[in-house]
């Protein structure tokens, strides 16, 4: 597996030896910060859903905040561990998964990068873990339902534009126009309808009832980038060179892993049977809205330097938008 990180911790709080007559695993990643109940709940729902026989998941949470509390009483499946300083969502899931790989000394059979604010439909698993994928499957994306009655997937059907990804940038760096997004997001109004939204839902039922139809009838759909909060890696997505970790700490995650699956010449499946509800409750840390339009200028930067800059060829089925 080519996924690792440079320091690896030698131990893990709670970290008990696991042999069994299991051959299969799904390793569940994800990232501790100041919210160490919905931690505890979240992976006492994991480790409680239903398995195919001869599977087995194991939970890796990376501490971020670096004050997991002493004392908890973890399942020997759940795994904390502690890196120097916050790594971020996906760079702490990425030291999750190698520090539990130089423990365990087996690659898992499936990854699961998620959020902790989200739930599991109860036959889930089963479904991702009982369907033959083919091996050109880079990642899988389930149906991430919302408060607000939304679909977070597809999250990006097409690929994104270069000039759509520089206009972008200009919208976080430029002063003027930074000034004017702040100005939106602390203004009274935005924040009137932010709650009225999350109280209330945003879409008209009629929208809904399409929405329900679509996902109703969909199946196995190709698209170019699956949602952050949920994203699920066969082992052809790490064989084939791809990685979970970043060049920097956060935001763009999902274009990140969109463009190497695309290089590998792999695909991003949705696949709306397999459900999840995400509470959308969750932070990866304490920042101020500069401090995130900062690093969502960082994140474009990179992308378009490591990703955009030299022209790509086309695979079928994904065009620029």
């Amino acid at each position: 597996m080519a996924d690792s990180h440079p320091e690896i911790a030698s131990e893990a709080i709670g970290y008990q030896s696991l042999t069994s007559s299991i051959h299969k695993t799904l390793c569940v990643l994800a990232v501790h910060y100041n919210n160490a109940d919905e931690v505890r709940r979240y992976v006492d729902h994991v480790l409680g859903l239903p398995l195919p026989e001869g599977w087995r998941v194991v939970v890796s949470v990376t501490d971020n905040s670096l004050n997991w509390p002493t004392g908890i009483d973890m399942d020997e499946r759940c795994f904390i561990w502690t890196p120097e300083a916050n790594l971020g969502y996906l760079n702490g899931c990425a030291y999750g998964l190698a520090c539990w790989r130089s423990t365990d000394g087996d690659d898992p059979d499936w990854v699961a990068v998620t959020n902790t604010d989200i739930a599991f439909d109860q036959d889930a698993l089963l479904q991702l873990l009982t369907t033959a994928w083919d091996e050109t499957v880079g990642s899988v994306a389930p149906q991430i339902r919302t408060p607000i009655h939304q679909d977070q997937n597809p999250f990006m059907r097409s690929r994104p534009s270069l000039a759509r990804l520089r206009l972008l940038r200009i919208a976080f760096t430029d002063a003027w126009w930074r000034r004017a997004v702040l100005r939106v997001l602390r203004s009274s109004t935005y924040l009137r309808w932010s709650r009225l939204k999350s109280r209330r839902g945003f879409e008209p039922a009629a929208r809904e009832e399409a929405l329900s139809a679509q996902r109703s009838t969909a199946r196995l759909t190709g698209i170019y980038a699956p949602h952050g909060s949920v994203m699920f890696f066969p082992p052809s997505f790490f064989n084939t060179g791809c990685s979970l970790t970043m060049p920097w700490m956060m935001y763009g995650e999902e274009i990140h892993i969109a463009e190497q699956i695309r290089r590998a010449e792999l695909e991003v499946l949705w696949a709306p049977e397999i459900r999840v509800e995400h509470r959308m409750a969750s932070t990866t840390g304490a920042s101020t809205p500069d401090q995130r339009m900062d690093w969502r200028a960082t994140s474009l930067d990179q992308l378009i330097d490591l990703y955009f800059n030299e022209p790509v060829a086309e695979p079928s089925g994904h065009q620029n938008s």
